[in-house]
Parts: C-alpha cells; structure tokens; sequence
C-alpha cells in the first residue's frame, strides 16, 4: 500500500449546491480507513466581532429576508452605505484571522484538516453584499488570500447550473444566484485555484482529488 503524501489543510471551495459537503465528508471516511487523523470544518460564516454590525444591519433594514414561494432567503445590502460596506469587511477580515488562528491552526498540529469554504468563499460574499465585484482584485482581497496557511491545498468544485438546480431547486428563488456562479468561475481563476469538475460520478471527483495530493485510488487498496 503506497502511503500518502497529504497537505496539512484540503480546502474545498464552491458554490451552495457543488457537492462540497458530500466530497468533504467521503475523502475524510477514506482518509480515516488509511490510518490518517483528519478533522472537518465548516468555516463559511466566522461571525465573532461582526455580530453587532450585523445586529445593526437588522435593525436599518440593511439585512432582510424574502420568502419566495415558500423559500426563506437572506440578504446583506450593505452596497447601500459605504461605511457599513467597509466596516463589514475590515470585521470579516478579522473575524477570519481569529478562525485561521483559534479553530484551524491548532487543528493542523496533529490532523490533517478538510475545510469546507473559507477565505475565498467568504470573497465570494463580500463581492456582492458590498456592490464591489472587484474586491478580490485589490488588496484587501490579497490580504484575505494570505490568511490561508501555506500548506494548504485549495480546491474549487464546479458543476452544471442545471444540475446545482436539480439538487438544490431554492437556489433558483436567488436573484444573485447567476451572480455568486459567476464570481466561483473569476475568483479561483485570478488566484490559480485548480478546479475540478464535479458533474460525473462522486468516485471520479474525489479520484482526481487523490491524483492532486499524490494519494492512490480506493480502488488501488
């Protein structure tokens, strides 16, 4: 049996509805038939010290939900003010600092750490909640890049609009749905995030995630 060569942290990245979770929670179960330690994260929303900016975004109207036939959708407008737009960011940024050093780093002293979304799903978000689509390409987006520990493996799923649908059908309800599409294509392409098609069988992605960290196939056990 080869053994494995793995990065401390597989960080896999992707619009609601690529298949993360499922890739995520299938690569830890095989990992852990080989003997290795892994732990799971989901650092998507790492709200410390932005609570209460977002407690204000509730009480101005500034965040909301929509039910639209019968799907419950949250919204941060936050586009419409430039302080909060910018408050937002600058609590983001530091909110991700705590996460990158409270919850992941201390992970990686003695596991290997699958994370499910983090710093540029988190891009992804601020693009369009503060009206900046650009944002990624400044440098404040390359500040939040670098909060990613060096040995990390990033990974962006891609799959069909047609079938993110079929799978997750509220996601149609989304006006910014096509938008958030969009900034996963731009986003992993401007840092050189390799992306990997997730449209075949759940077998063939995490095969080609295995090529990627130089581990063998299930089938080769």
């Amino acid at each position: 049996m080869r053994s494995i060569t793995l990065p401390k942290v597989i960080y896999i990245m992707g619009i609601d509805g690529s298949g993360k979770t499922t890739i995520a929670e299938y690569l830890q179960g095989y990992l852990n038939k080989r003997g290795l330690s892994t732990k799971y994260l989901w650092l998507r929303f790492n709200h410390y010290l932005t609570k209460p900016l977002l407690a204000y975004g509730r009480l101005s109207g500034l965040t909301y939900y929509k039910t639209i036939e019968g799907v419950r959708i949250g919204y941060h407008d936050f586009y419409k003010s430039r302080w909060v737009s910018w408050a937002f960011i600058i609590l983001q940024y530091l909110d991700n600092v705590i996460a990158r050093w409270l919850i992941l780093w201390p992970n990686t002293w003695s596991k290997v750490v699958i994370c499910d979304r983090f710093i540029y799903d988190t891009l992804v978000d601020l693009c369009i909640e503060t009206g900046m689509p650009h944002l990624y390409r400044t440098r404040t987006g390359q500040a939040f890049s670098r909060l990613i520990p060096r040995e990390t493996l990033v990974i962006h799923l891609d799959r069909d609009e047609t079938r993110i649908l079929a799978d997750r059908p509220e996601s149609a309800k989304d006006h910014l749905f096509r938008r958030r599409k969009e900034l996963y294509n731009k986003i992993p392409s401007y840092f050189g995030i390799q992306t990997i098609d997730n449209n075949g069988l759940l077998q063939e992605t995490v095969d080609k995630i295995l090529a990627l960290i130089d581990a063998p196939s299930p089938r080769d056990r």
